[in-house]
């Protein structure tokens, strides 16, 4: 049997197919002639981020990426170190019939309802309604592990009003409460506890199957791919939205939100095509759920000015093009709303690092500067994986005075979560 190339091997073959010379290669990935010598003669272990710029600039149609495992450190934690559902479980995965919390109950006892004030199915619906929005906000500004407790109390206490309600008014509530779910399962793994995250997301999809609303379920493939993708997994990202663009019941916006998510993982993997097309894919489906309009509460983050912008240029920069990443990130974050702090300081983690990839250190620091405080406040597992990955990059330049600045506040906020 003929062994497999190194990295370093499969390197120099497309470098010389593509008649690149090192010192080329070295302007065209910001790394130096030497550096990329001691890769190719297997003296140097590559990271990721090299084997995306190598990849790209020597049109090698992700064939350096797999040569190169995802680096451990990259990944979230999942609670208790490991990953609580594999994949071919999840995408045999069908909902329960009811969620015992429901379906064990005896017969539902009906509202009292008085002239002194007594709530109705639907007085309690609008006043969580409320909550629930107030929830979201304050996710945005004050972060993850806050809201976590708040989420899952306000959900225990829905539900436990649900059992109270009668048949006709429990359809709205549950759907509210499945929502509930999903938006908790969201924030724990935003506070970097994945197993946690799954649990509730299947909650979500049990409880939303009670009133026959298939979009939740078809979303909670979305949300599993989303960790997926953070956990580097190429192949089990692309795999969930597939699963949840074939649901056939989906509305256009889920299906749109899997398309960006399978456009993630074909990036991870070094597709272009394959993510340019699933790109294009996404704008069609959400422009046309756009046009439609949709429920109160849409299934994902709609705090992003352009979503679509925005996944393009995090795809961009995972297929080893920083500098167009940049050019995008630049033109579209300074249109978030004041109030979006976690969903802006993840779209400026990954322009920071873009630009640092480029060696643009200058505007490196800039950036870094705010998004280190924004960081403090709405402390993100899933940000601080890129903050981990902008605070590697910098390390090739330790003698840089701008990178010397950043490195005391980069150590604190990495080793003091919010």
């Amino acid at each position: 049997m003929v062994p497999e190339q190194t990295f370093g091997e499969q390197l120099r073959k497309f470098r010389e197919r593509a008649g690149v010379s090192l010192g080329e290669l070295a302007v065209r990935t910001n790394y130096t002639k030497g550096y990329l010598s001691k890769i190719e003669n297997g003296h140097k272990q590559p990271n990721p981020a090299l084997a995306r710029l190598c990849d790209a600039a020597l049109s090698a149609k992700g064939s350096l990426i797999r040569t190169v495992p995802p680096s451990p450190s990259a990944k979230p934690s999942t609670g208790d170190g490991r990953t609580d559902v594999v994949l071919s479980e999840i995408l045999r995965y069908q909902p329960e019939p009811a969620p015992a919390e429901i379906a064990a109950d005896p017969a539902p006892v009906p509202v009292q309802r008085d002239r002194r004030g007594g709530a109705s199915g639907a007085d309690t619906v609008a006043e969580f309604d409320a909550r629930f929005v107030l929830a979201r906000d304050f996710a945005q500004r004050f972060g993850p592990t806050r809201v976590c407790p708040l989420v899952r109390t306000e959900l225990e206490i829905l539900v436990s009003l649900i059992r109270q309600m009668s048949a006709d008014e429990r359809e709205d509530a549950l759907l509210l409460a499945a929502r509930y779910a999903e938006f908790a399962g969201w924030m724990h793994q935003e506070a970097g506890d994945d197993k946690a995250a799954e649990e509730q997301t299947a909650r979500a999809v049990r409880l939303s199957a009670l009133t026959g609303d298939t979009d939740i379920g078809a979303y909670s493939f979305v949300r599993r791919a989303e960790i997926r993708m953070h956990q580097d997994d190429a192949e089990a990202t692309i795999a969930l939205s597939e699963r949840a663009q074939a649901t056939v019941s989906a509305s256009d916006r889920v299906r749109g939100l899997a398309a960006q998510r399978e456009a993630q993982g074909h990036a991870l993997a070094g597709s272009e095509s394959r993510c340019l097309d699933a790109l294009d894919r996404s704008e069609a489906l959400l422009e046309r759920a756009r046009r439609a309009g949709s429920a109160t509460h849409v299934l994902g983050s709609t705090k992003s000015p352009d979503s679509g912008a925005m996944v393009r240029a995090w795809c961009l920069h995972d297929l080893g093009r920083p500098a167009e990443a940049a050019e995008l990130l630049e033109r579209e974050i300074p249109a978030f709303a004041p109030g979006s702090i976690r969903a802006r300081a993840r779209f400026a983690a990954r322009l920071a690092l873009a630009h640092a990839t480029e060696g643009e250190l200058e505007r490196t620091y800039q950036i870094a500067d705010w998004l280190l405080d924004d960081l403090v406040r709405v402390d993100s597992a899933t940000i601080r994986q890129d903050v981990r990955r902008l605070a590697r990059t910098l390390a090739r330049w330790p003698g840089d005075r701008r990178v010397r600045a950043l490195r005391p506040r980069l150590t604190e906020v990495l080793r003091t979560p919010g």
